[in-house]
């Protein structure tokens, strides 16, 4: 009797020390794994921790009656590629005056200006921007970021710039931005900058008559909305030589 009961104690601890094994091997399973989750969110809030470490968005000092930001003075959700790291539905908007582009603080809904350095490009309001610095092209225009419009065989790109302006208006003064936007078609590695469409007429001589011909059936208009019609012109012309 005291040998059968000596043999279901036996039994009784080992079982015990199985499973106490046991728990110990989950426990220790999902303490690595939450150590894991853990690095990986920390990891992820030290990325995000980066693009909101800039400086606050100083204000003009006067009003002006219009605003320097491309398409929209608001914030708009936007992609980002920051040293690298790519951002999706990051609250952007682009200071075309200063250069500057700016995120939105999500608590604080303040702008906080990104390092200009640091920037590779950002998809914004229907529009690719990228840093100039990342291409080799020659005859590109002297500015940090440029507005990529079109990126195939012959690629387009639009320069634009703001300039703060003061005018005399009714014994008071006006302050306001002055906008200006130059458009480049890049042939050959070479950037050359279009006017009007005699311009992008010369620069395509070969396909001239065929490209006129486009221009006139669908009543492309260069004067004032000569991005569209940059853009639609050389898409057909490379739908010519494909």
């Amino acid at each position: 009797m005291e040998k059968k009961i000596c043999n279901l104690l036996t039994f009784f601890l080992f079982a015990v020390s199985v499973s106490y094994a046991q728990e110990s091997g989950r426990d220790g399973q999902l303490q690595r794994a939450s150590t894991k989750e853990i690095k990986s969110y920390l990891e992820m809030v030290a990325d995000y921790a980066v693009i909101y470490s800039g400086r606050i968005e100083e204000p003009y000092t006067s009003t002006p009656s219009n605003h320097p930001y491309l398409g929209s003075d608001g914030f708009l959700a936007g992609t980002l590629c920051y040293n690298g790291i790519i951002y999706s539905n990051i609250m952007l908007r682009y200071n075309i005056e200063r250069e500057d582009f700016l995120v939105m603080h999500n608590q604080f809904r303040f702008g906080i200006e990104l390092k200009k350095e640091k920037v590779d490009w950002v998809v914004l309001n229907g529009y690719k921007i990228v840093a100039s610095r990342g291409i080799d092209w020659k005859g590109i225009p002297n500015s940090r970021f440029l507005i990529l419009l079109h990126e195939d065989m012959y690629p387009i790109i639009k320069d634009s710039k703001a300039s703060f302006r003061s005018r005399n208006s009714d014994k008071t003064v006006e302050y306001y931005f002055e906008l200006e936007n130059r458009y480049f078609v890049c042939v050959d590695g070479i950037c050359h900058l279009v006017k009007n469409k005699k311009s992008i007429l010369n620069l395509f001589p070969d396909k001239k008559g065929e490209l006129d011909l486009y221009a006139r059936r669908m009543r492309l208009d260069f004067k004032r909305e000569p991005e569209a019609a940059y853009v639609e012109m050389v898409r057909y012309y490379e739908s010519l030589n494909r």
